[in-house]
């Protein structure tokens, strides 16, 4: 019986001293990332703030509680943000993988247009991720705005590394370096209108003083009148209409026969493009969905 009973007392404490050595590694492993955040943090040009940085050792998650960031035309908070982080990003400064989500996001921007389009500030969710395979980088995102609509992103980058990135993160090179590297492989953009259309829609008639369904005739007329090239009516006009007559769902896909340049995207849109032309080369369709 009193072996039984110290064999129980040695188990109680071994299990005591790995809990607390387990908290103890735990407590460490947050305030070193809380100061590789925070350093990183203090260097926007922005007033950054939050009321709590947990990091979890168990499921290497960090969640972070009521964020905020404030500018001179922006403000945005989020009541949480979990980060799934990877193994190696005690490691390294830039993580070669990351998903997220964010909830209870609150969005301003201090423009006078868009604020007599949408009043309030713009409340939100939104979960995603990007992750590197070889030379490749693919990035998803979903998010739900209230009162606008839900948007979704697939992106996928070609001949853009790692490293690149890496040293766009850590300020040895600029943003220019992704676009002289990147080439796009795949784009898919899908909008599910829940308001934004139809406080356009009123926005507009009351500045020209006629009803929402005149507005809604004259953009059909423009759409019919722009869009002369049969080709160019079918991929581009007839979706179009199809979504101002009935605001639900549209989305956008580009899928190029071969990967195309960021840099010679960027100096195609800064010209006149032919819209044709890039139609069937980068193979963009513009379609309604569900």
């Amino acid at each position: 019986m009193k072996r039984g009973f110290q064999f129980l007392l040695s188990f109680f404490l071994f299990f005591g001293f790995l809990a607390s050595s387990y908290f103890a590694v735990e407590a460490f492993a947050t305030y070193k990332i809380k100061e590789k955040i925070d350093k990183r943090l203090s260097k926007l040009p922005y007033e950054v703030s939050y009321s709590e940085l947990r990091y979890k050792l168990l499921t290497n998650d960090l969640v972070i509680r009521n964020f905020s960031l404030k500018g001179t035309l922006v403000r945005f908070s989020s009541d949480r943000i979990a980060i799934d982080l990877p193994a190696s990003f005690r490691k390294k400064a830039f993580p070669p993988e990351l998903f997220f989500s964010l909830s209870g996001g609150s969005f301003h921007v201090d423009l006078s247009l868009l604020s007599e389009i949408y009043p309030k500030d713009f409340e939100f969710n939104v979960a995603g991720g990007y992750g590197f395979s070889g030379d490749e980088l693919s990035v998803n995102l979903i998010s739900s705005v209230k009162g606008i609509g839900e948007f979704s992103l697939d992106l996928e980058l070609s001949s853009l590394s790692y490293r690149v990135l890496e040293r766009v993160f850590e300020g040895r090179t600029t943003l220019r370096s992704v676009v002289n590297h990147g080439r796009l492989k795949y784009l898919r953009l899908k909008f599910k209108n829940e308001g934004a259309f139809e406080r356009f829609l009123s926005y507009a008639a009351n500045q020209e003083g006629v009803s929402v369904e005149r507005v809604r005739k004259e953009l059909l007329n423009t759409v019919r009148g722009s869009f002369k090239n049969r080709l160019v009516y079918e991929k581009v006009g007839k979706p179009l209409e199809e979504f101002i007559r009935t605001p639900d769902c549209i989305e956008v896909v580009v899928r190029p026969k071969t990967p195309v340049g960021l840099k010679t995207l960027k100096e195609i849109l800064v010209e006149t493009p032919n819209v044709e032309e890039i139609l069937q080369s980068f193979g963009v369709e513009l379609k309604s969905c569900s």
